[in-house]
Protein backbone atom coordinates (compact mmCIF):
# COMPACT_ATOMS: atom_id res chain seq x y z
CA UNK A 1 0.00 0.00 0.00
CA UNK A 2 0.83 3.58 -0.91
CA UNK A 3 2.32 5.28 2.31
CA UNK A 4 0.78 8.49 2.69
CA UNK A 5 2.67 11.87 2.43
CA UNK A 6 3.27 14.74 4.98
CA UNK A 7 4.63 18.31 4.05
CA UNK A 8 6.40 20.14 6.83
CA UNK A 9 7.21 23.51 5.94
CA UNK A 10 10.26 25.11 8.48
CA UNK A 11 11.78 21.79 8.61
CA UNK A 12 15.14 22.75 9.87
CA UNK A 13 13.55 24.70 12.35
CA UNK A 14 14.34 23.15 16.69
CA UNK A 15 11.12 21.23 16.36
CA UNK A 16 11.80 20.65 12.95
CA UNK A 17 15.07 18.38 14.39
CA UNK A 18 12.66 16.07 16.40
CA UNK A 19 9.46 16.00 14.35
CA UNK A 20 11.39 14.38 11.13
CA UNK A 21 12.70 10.87 12.81
CA UNK A 22 9.10 11.12 14.51
CA UNK A 23 7.23 11.00 11.12
CA UNK A 24 9.68 9.01 9.52
CA UNK A 25 8.71 6.11 12.31
CA UNK A 26 5.03 6.46 11.32
CA UNK A 27 6.35 5.16 7.87
CA UNK A 28 4.74 8.54 6.12
CA UNK A 29 6.75 9.96 3.07
CA UNK A 30 8.18 13.53 3.81
CA UNK A 31 8.31 16.54 1.75
CA UNK A 32 10.39 18.76 4.48
CA UNK A 33 10.55 22.76 3.03
CA UNK A 34 12.99 24.89 4.40
CA UNK A 35 13.75 28.71 3.74
CA UNK A 36 17.85 27.84 3.71
CA UNK A 37 19.28 25.30 1.87
CA UNK A 38 19.86 22.31 4.04
CA UNK A 39 23.05 21.99 5.17
CA UNK A 40 25.08 18.59 5.68
CA UNK A 41 23.59 18.27 8.71
CA UNK A 42 20.04 17.72 7.94
CA UNK A 43 18.51 14.44 7.89
CA UNK A 44 19.20 12.18 5.15
CA UNK A 45 16.42 9.21 4.17
CA UNK A 46 14.60 7.55 1.17
CA UNK A 47 11.43 8.92 2.60
CA UNK A 48 12.03 12.17 2.55
CA UNK A 49 12.92 14.73 -0.29
CA UNK A 50 13.97 18.14 0.97
CA UNK A 51 12.68 21.19 -1.34
CA UNK A 52 13.80 24.67 -0.59
CA UNK A 53 11.38 27.44 -0.89
CA UNK A 54 10.62 31.00 0.69
CA UNK A 55 7.22 30.73 1.17
CA UNK A 56 7.42 34.68 2.29
CA UNK A 57 7.50 35.10 -1.80
CA UNK A 58 4.19 33.20 -2.54
CA UNK A 59 3.87 29.20 -3.40
CA UNK A 60 5.91 27.68 -5.87
CA UNK A 61 4.93 24.68 -7.54
CA UNK A 62 6.77 22.04 -5.91
CA UNK A 63 5.56 18.87 -8.05
CA UNK A 64 3.63 17.39 -5.17
CA UNK A 65 0.93 15.44 -6.35
CA UNK A 66 -0.92 14.97 -3.16
CA UNK A 67 -0.66 14.71 0.92
CA UNK A 68 -2.52 14.01 3.66
CA UNK A 69 -1.12 16.25 6.35
CA UNK A 70 0.43 19.78 6.49
CA UNK A 71 2.41 20.86 9.68
CA UNK A 72 3.56 24.15 9.33
CA UNK A 73 6.58 25.45 11.85
CA UNK A 74 7.80 28.61 10.07
CA UNK A 75 6.12 31.58 11.38
CA UNK A 76 2.36 31.31 11.20
CA UNK A 77 1.68 34.47 9.39
CA UNK A 78 2.80 33.02 6.02
CA UNK A 79 0.48 30.47 6.04
CA UNK A 80 -3.24 31.61 4.99
CA UNK A 81 -1.88 33.08 1.76
CA UNK A 82 -1.07 29.19 1.31
CA UNK A 83 -3.87 27.29 2.37
CA UNK A 84 -5.75 27.49 -1.15
CA UNK A 85 -2.72 25.73 -2.55
CA UNK A 86 -3.02 23.43 0.13
CA UNK A 87 -6.37 22.26 -0.82
CA UNK A 88 -5.45 21.42 -4.11
CA UNK A 89 -3.12 18.85 -2.70
CA UNK A 90 -5.91 17.41 -1.05
CA UNK A 91 -4.86 17.98 2.53
CA UNK A 92 -7.14 17.14 5.07
CA UNK A 93 -5.68 18.45 8.13
CA UNK A 94 -3.14 21.37 9.10
CA UNK A 95 -1.26 21.38 12.32
CA UNK A 96 0.32 24.77 12.32
CA UNK A 97 2.43 25.97 15.22
CA UNK A 98 1.66 29.68 17.09
CA UNK A 99 3.08 31.04 20.29
CA UNK A 100 1.88 31.69 23.26
CA UNK A 101 3.00 35.15 22.73
CA UNK A 102 -0.09 36.24 21.60
CA UNK A 103 -1.09 36.64 24.88
CA UNK A 104 1.77 37.38 27.30
CA UNK A 105 3.03 40.20 24.87
CA UNK A 106 -0.66 42.17 23.88
CA UNK A 107 0.37 44.83 26.22
CA UNK A 108 3.64 45.11 25.91
CA UNK A 109 4.81 48.90 25.76
CA UNK A 110 7.52 47.92 23.42
CA UNK A 111 5.69 48.33 20.05
CA UNK A 112 7.63 45.77 18.08
CA UNK A 113 6.76 42.85 20.33
CA UNK A 114 3.09 44.58 20.42
CA UNK A 115 2.82 43.81 17.12
CA UNK A 116 3.66 40.77 17.27
CA UNK A 117 1.07 39.66 19.52
CA UNK A 118 -1.43 41.00 17.09
CA UNK A 119 0.28 38.92 13.97
CA UNK A 120 0.20 36.05 15.75
CA UNK A 121 -3.56 36.26 16.53
CA UNK A 122 -4.36 37.69 13.16
CA UNK A 123 -2.51 34.96 11.54
CA UNK A 124 -4.58 32.38 13.68
CA UNK A 125 -7.99 33.91 12.70
CA UNK A 126 -6.93 34.11 9.28
CA UNK A 127 -5.82 30.21 8.83
CA UNK A 128 -9.17 29.22 11.23
CA UNK A 129 -11.05 30.85 8.12
CA UNK A 130 -9.35 29.58 4.79
CA UNK A 131 -9.65 26.48 6.65
CA UNK A 132 -13.06 26.62 7.46
CA UNK A 133 -14.12 28.36 3.45
CA UNK A 134 -11.94 25.11 2.24
CA UNK A 135 -13.25 22.43 4.80
CA UNK A 136 -9.60 21.19 5.78
CA UNK A 137 -9.57 20.36 9.89
CA UNK A 138 -7.13 22.31 11.85
CA UNK A 139 -5.16 22.44 14.74
CA UNK A 140 -3.35 25.21 16.45
CA UNK A 141 -0.52 24.72 19.31
CA UNK A 142 0.84 27.54 21.15
CA UNK A 143 4.19 26.51 22.83
CA UNK A 144 5.45 28.25 25.68
CA UNK A 145 9.03 29.04 26.24
CA UNK A 146 11.08 26.42 23.63
CA UNK A 147 14.30 24.84 23.96
CA UNK A 148 15.96 21.58 23.56
CA UNK A 149 18.66 21.48 20.68
CA UNK A 150 20.96 24.95 20.97
CA UNK A 151 18.49 26.90 18.31
CA UNK A 152 16.71 28.82 20.63
CA UNK A 153 17.13 32.35 22.30
CA UNK A 154 16.39 31.99 25.78
CA UNK A 155 17.52 28.93 27.77
CA UNK A 156 20.27 28.67 25.47
CA UNK A 157 21.38 32.50 25.23
CA UNK A 158 21.55 31.85 29.27
CA UNK A 159 23.66 28.91 28.50
CA UNK A 160 26.28 30.55 26.40
CA UNK A 161 26.24 33.29 29.25
CA UNK A 162 27.12 30.99 31.71
CA UNK A 163 29.95 28.91 29.67
CA UNK A 164 31.44 32.44 28.73
CA UNK A 165 31.46 34.45 31.50
CA UNK A 166 31.05 32.25 34.55
CA UNK A 167 28.10 33.83 36.02
CA UNK A 168 24.41 35.00 35.11
CA UNK A 169 22.82 38.53 35.87
CA UNK A 170 19.39 38.37 37.24
CA UNK A 171 16.92 41.44 37.26
CA UNK A 172 15.81 41.78 41.21
CA UNK A 173 14.75 37.98 42.23
CA UNK A 174 13.94 36.44 38.93
CA UNK A 175 10.75 35.32 40.88
CA UNK A 176 8.49 35.33 37.86
CA UNK A 177 7.13 31.26 36.98
CA UNK A 178 8.13 29.75 33.54
CA UNK A 179 7.27 26.55 31.64
CA UNK A 180 10.30 25.68 29.59
CA UNK A 181 8.91 23.11 26.56
CA UNK A 182 11.03 20.85 24.98
CA UNK A 183 11.05 20.86 21.67
CA UNK A 184 10.19 17.15 21.18
CA UNK A 185 7.39 17.23 23.19
CA UNK A 186 6.21 20.02 20.50
CA UNK A 187 6.71 17.52 17.72
CA UNK A 188 4.79 14.88 20.14
CA UNK A 189 2.41 16.50 20.09
CA UNK A 190 2.18 17.38 16.29
CA UNK A 191 2.12 13.41 15.58
CA UNK A 192 -0.71 13.21 18.29
CA UNK A 193 -3.17 15.55 16.96
CA UNK A 194 -3.00 14.80 13.08
CA UNK A 195 -5.49 11.47 13.15
CA UNK A 196 -6.98 12.73 16.48
CA UNK A 197 -10.76 14.14 15.84
CA UNK A 198 -10.88 15.40 19.28
CA UNK A 199 -8.16 17.62 18.21
CA UNK A 200 -9.37 18.71 15.20
CA UNK A 201 -10.98 22.73 14.70
CA UNK A 202 -9.03 23.92 18.27
CA UNK A 203 -6.30 25.63 19.51
CA UNK A 204 -4.03 24.50 22.14
CA UNK A 205 -2.06 26.49 24.38
CA UNK A 206 1.16 23.47 24.96
CA UNK A 207 3.22 24.55 27.85
CA UNK A 208 6.11 22.51 29.73
CA UNK A 209 6.32 19.97 32.52
CA UNK A 210 7.59 22.01 35.32
CA UNK A 211 6.62 25.08 36.32
CA UNK A 212 9.56 26.76 37.93
CA UNK A 213 10.64 30.45 38.64
CA UNK A 214 13.60 32.23 36.34
CA UNK A 215 16.09 31.85 38.83
CA UNK A 216 15.54 28.37 39.44
CA UNK A 217 15.72 27.41 35.33
CA UNK A 218 18.64 29.87 35.45
CA UNK A 219 20.21 27.35 38.62
CA UNK A 220 19.26 24.43 36.54
CA UNK A 221 21.25 25.73 33.61
CA UNK A 222 24.41 25.83 36.19
CA UNK A 223 23.55 22.69 37.37
CA UNK A 224 23.12 20.87 33.66
CA UNK A 225 27.04 22.44 32.41
CA UNK A 226 28.41 21.17 35.63
CA UNK A 227 28.78 24.27 37.41
CA UNK A 228 28.18 26.28 40.76
CA UNK A 229 25.20 28.79 40.73
CA UNK A 230 26.56 32.36 40.29
CA UNK A 231 23.88 34.68 40.24
CA UNK A 232 24.09 38.21 40.50
CA UNK A 233 21.03 40.32 41.54
CA UNK A 234 20.86 43.94 39.88
CA UNK A 235 18.32 46.69 39.66
CA UNK A 236 16.01 47.33 36.75
CA UNK A 237 17.60 50.52 35.61
CA UNK A 238 21.12 49.11 35.55
CA UNK A 239 20.01 45.96 33.51
CA UNK A 240 18.44 48.39 30.87
CA UNK A 241 21.73 50.39 30.67
CA UNK A 242 23.49 47.00 30.28
CA UNK A 243 20.80 45.66 27.76
CA UNK A 244 21.57 49.03 25.73
CA UNK A 245 24.98 48.47 24.96
CA UNK A 246 24.43 44.26 24.67
CA UNK A 247 22.01 44.74 21.29
CA UNK A 248 24.75 46.07 19.69
CA UNK A 249 25.86 42.68 19.69
CA UNK A 250 23.96 40.32 17.11
CA UNK A 251 23.33 37.38 19.84
CA UNK A 252 21.57 39.73 22.28
CA UNK A 253 19.85 42.53 19.48
CA UNK A 254 16.76 40.58 20.61
CA UNK A 255 16.83 41.72 24.40
CA UNK A 256 14.38 44.80 24.93
CA UNK A 257 13.51 46.31 28.37
CA UNK A 258 10.16 44.78 28.56
CA UNK A 259 12.10 41.19 28.42
CA UNK A 260 13.71 42.42 31.84
CA UNK A 261 10.62 43.41 33.37
CA UNK A 262 8.92 40.10 32.73
CA UNK A 263 11.54 38.05 34.50
CA UNK A 264 9.37 38.39 37.80
CA UNK A 265 6.58 37.86 35.93
CA UNK A 266 4.70 35.17 35.81
CA UNK A 267 3.79 33.56 31.70
CA UNK A 268 2.11 30.74 32.45
CA UNK A 269 -0.82 28.36 30.15
CA UNK A 270 -2.92 25.88 31.58
CA UNK A 271 -2.25 22.78 28.87
CA UNK A 272 -5.15 20.55 30.39
CA UNK A 273 -7.17 20.46 27.46
CA UNK A 274 -4.25 19.03 25.36
CA UNK A 275 -3.60 16.15 27.90
CA UNK A 276 -7.54 15.31 27.33
CA UNK A 277 -7.88 15.74 23.82
CA UNK A 278 -4.80 13.98 22.74
CA UNK A 279 -2.42 12.81 25.85
CA UNK A 280 -0.15 16.11 26.06
CA UNK A 281 2.52 14.92 28.75
CA UNK A 282 5.53 16.89 28.55
CA UNK A 283 8.56 16.39 30.23
CA UNK A 284 9.84 18.62 33.29
CA UNK A 285 12.67 20.76 32.67
CA UNK A 286 16.09 19.14 31.54
CA UNK A 287 18.78 21.31 29.65
CA UNK A 288 21.46 19.45 27.67
CA UNK A 289 23.83 21.10 25.86
CA UNK A 290 23.54 20.34 22.15
CA UNK A 291 21.18 17.70 21.71
CA UNK A 292 19.57 16.68 18.73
Amino acid sequence: MERSSVIVSGATSQVGVFLLPRIIDSRYYIHALSRNNPDAQRIVNPLITWRQIDLSGGWKKLNIKEASHFIHLAPIWLLPDIIENLSSLRIHHITALSSTSRFSKLNSKNSQEHEIAKKLAEAEEKCITECNIRRISWTLLRPTMIYGCGMDRNVTMIARFVKRFGFFPLVGDGKGYRQPVHADDIASACMAVMNCPAAFNRAYNVSGGQTLTFREMVEAIFSALGKRPRIVSIPLRLASLLVKGATLAPAYRHLTKEMLERVNQDICFDSSDAERDFGYSPRTFQYQENVK
